[in-house]
């Protein structure tokens, strides 16, 4: 069973607040924005440019005001949050268009199913995606840790101490600094952390999980712990069944976001470039 007894009688007796309700309404005004305006991305980190995300950050319900004079769309830690949930759900999908760029717009069927969902579906659905699937690299970054997302990753490595057990960090800068503003902000926006980022996103003051985030963070934690064999993951996408154990304890959640089955192609045709001393060599293989 994923989760322990007293992390049941939380899941189940969980009801979205206005905070909550507010990280649901800045995510539907994320969608919406996408829905109306598709954008290219960069080649490098396939992010929107900065003149995409400033607009968005302006509706958003508590706009970020960044000192620098130049920002850039990595400054924006909500709108960084919103597009590293919108990518890992799949409600945010890459795709190339016919001059050759790749754009980022809405998955037109994962967007019907959500617009069908009621808020605490989407709530689960949001934060199950994130969890199993919220590798930092989809927005352009990296984390320096066994995997590249912020719970099974970063949280695996550091999370014993302090916030876990439900203690304010004592070098809140370093959890910014390894686990990425993003990250932490999506911890904000779902109810579960407490903090104050300033200078732009690149200072933090104060660090603690809410009872809420603690109890769950804890849980899907315990869960990857779990799911580990001879002490390292199966693969890169270890995952845990955190959407079915909820159904289970929640009567009100029965839809979720149905990713499609990825498309692999019958046969793939590489290009490679060889430098003036490399020479090709055949090898037959028996």
């Amino acid at each position: 069973m994923l989760f322990e007894p007293k992390t049941v009688e939380a899941i189940a007796a969980f009801t979205l607040s206005d905070h909550h309700q507010i990280f649901l309404r800045d995510v539907d005004v994320f969608l919406d924005y996408l829905v109306k305006n598709p954008v290219p991305v960069s080649k490098s980190k396939n992010l929107p440019p900065v003149k995409w995300a400033e607009p968005l950050n302006n509706l958003l319900s508590s706009p970020e005001v960044l000192t620098l004079k130049r920002p850039m769309t990595t400054n924006y830690a909500r709108v960084m949050g919103l597009l590293l949930m919108g990518r890992s759900s799949g409600l945010a999908a890459l795709r190339p268009d016919s001059r050759g760029n790749t754009v980022l717009h809405i998955n037109e069927a994962l967007y019907q199913q959500w617009q069908g969902m009621n808020g605490t579906e989407r709530y689960f659905s949001l934060l199950e995606a994130w969890i199993n699937r919220g590798y930092a690299i989809s927005v352009g970054e990296r984390i320096s840790s066994i995997d590249d997302r912020f719970l099974p990753g970063f949280m695996m490595m550091y999370g014993e101490s302090d916030l876990l057990q439900g203690k304010a960090t004592r070098d809140p800068g370093f959890w910014l600094r390894r686990g990425k503003s993003f990250n932490l902000t999506i911890l904000k926006m779902a109810g579960m952390a407490e903090f104050q980022l300033e200078d732009s996103n690149r200072k933090i003051h104060f660090l603690k999980l809410t009872l809420w985030g603690q109890l769950f963070l804890n849980a899907c934690r315990q869960g990857f712990i779990d799911s580990l064999k001879d002490d390292e993951y199966e693969d890169d996408y270890e995952q845990i069944n955190l959407l079915p154990a909820i159904k289970a304890i929640r009567p009100d959640v029965h839809k979720t976001l149905e990713l499609p089955e990825p498309m692999i192609a019958a046969s793939y045709v590489l290009s490679v470039t060889l430098g003036e001393s490399v020479h090709p060599h055949t090898e037959s293989i028996r």
